[in-house]
């Protein structure tokens, strides 16, 4: 390889700039390249947010913008009145740039999430990371004896719970 003069970056390369031995001009070539210099952010959640949840376990299903990376259990942090006993079971990518928390042991009360608390969480393929993203849900647990699960204890699960009352099934029932 023998080079006439230096080639700038900002020029377009002469003819003879770059040549073998045997004098062949090397042909014009070019590249790109972007960087990416945007963080991620995360465009849906669901339930979202302030959906009630009424069961004790629940799947937390959240979208990213872009792929991530680095997702573990410890960026979903559980705190509020629902959260007392509740843990984050696992993490999974669902497909695409989705992924799935599974929640168990809610109460009722409200559930507030944080996802991405600490610095370098979650973070795209270039290392830009996820801002910290909170919201809450209000948890309400139906009733025991609430059977088709209507937050209204009907006639007939009326009558099934005063009769495991009756019986010693239950010892916290106040039929008046």
């Amino acid at each position: 390889l023998r080079v006439r003069g230096v080639p700038r970056a900002d020029e377009p390369p002469d003819a003879d700039d770059l040549d073998d031995l045997a004098g062949n001009d090397l042909a014009n070539v070019t590249w790109s390249y972007s960087i990416d210099v945007d963080a991620p952010t995360v465009t849906g959640r669901n339930p979202a947010p302030d959906g009630m949840i009424n069961s004790t376990t629940v799947n937390l299903d959240i979208t990213f913008s872009e792929t991530v990376q680095g997702v573990e259990t410890g960026d979903l942090v559980l705190t509020g009145s629902a959260a007392g006993s509740a843990t984050v079971d696992a993490v999974t990518n669902t497909g695409g740039d989705t992924w799935r928390f599974v929640v168990s042991g809610l109460v009722t009360g409200t559930l507030d999430v944080a996802l991405a608390s600490d610095a370098d969480d979650i973070e795209d393929e270039c290392g830009n990371d996820l801002a910290e993203v909170t919201w809450s849900h209000p948890v309400v647990l139906p009733h025991p004896y609430d059977a088709n699960k209507n937050q209204v204890i009907e006639d007939a699960e009326l009558q099934t719970m005063k009769n495991d009352w009756s019986t010693g099934g239950i010892a916290d029932f106040d039929p008046d």
